[in-house]
């Protein structure tokens, strides 16, 4: 047999003592071995990480950036905090509780989205910026909460400090300015017209 015939890999003993039968199959049983091995040792730790990360996964359905955010904090806070408990009945508590607060927080931004933008539909375009002394002072508060609504960073503070999502404080704020105040100050022209009649009888 030359070089360049064995080379080329005409002679079939060649080809066969390159991958040897037994070979072969221990790479394939260490293949089966890896995939059928579980993740971690512990079956409890398994099923609780999967929890947690079934919980993460829900805090990540929200679409708003804010709340998303503020449940994917409060979901990791809450695991930190529970980390050291061993009871798999207090375990399931926890993780049922965490779902349930999650579920409030979906329906809570869907009523509060429902009323911030029943309240913009009602009152948008309503800004003063060509109105009276007289409409200033009487919409000075409504035109300070207007101000912080409109102020995001001074919004995204105010909700730190509550520990709410931003659009919760931003709905709170529109339904404090929509609120009576009570009577307004009288106007100028109509005081001067009560001391003409006042002087004149």
């Amino acid at each position: 047999m030359s070089l360049s015939s064995a080379l080329k890999g005409d002679s079939p003993q060649q080809v066969r003592s390159l991958v040897s039968p037994s070979w072969f199959r221990s790479r394939v049983a260490q293949a089966g071995a890896r995939h059928t091995r579980p993740r971690f040792k512990n079956s409890d730790i398994d099923h609780f990480s999967c929890q947690y990360r079934q919980l993460l996964r829900q805090s990540e359905q929200f679409a708003s950036y804010n709340f998303r955010e503020y449940a994917k904090r409060r979901t990791r806070d809450a695991f930190r905090e529970n980390k050291a408990v061993d009871d798999q009945r207090k375990i399931q508590e926890l993780v049922q509780k965490g779902l349930k607060e999650l579920q409030m927080m979906k329906a809570d931004k869907l009523r509060t989205q429902q009323e911030l933008e029943r309240l913009q539909a009602k009152y948008i375009g309503t800004g003063h910026p060509d109105t009276t002394s007289w409409e200033w002072k009487t919409n000075i508060h409504r035109d300070t909460k207007a101000s912080v609504v409109g102020h995001t960073p001074l919004l995204s503070y105010m909700a730190l400090a509550q520990n709410e999502p931003m659009a919760k404080v931003r709905a709170q704020l529109i339904r404090q300015m929509v609120q009576p105040v009570g009577p307004p100050p009288p106007r100028e022209d109509e005081m001067v017209l009560l001391a003409t009649d006042n002087g004149g009888s």
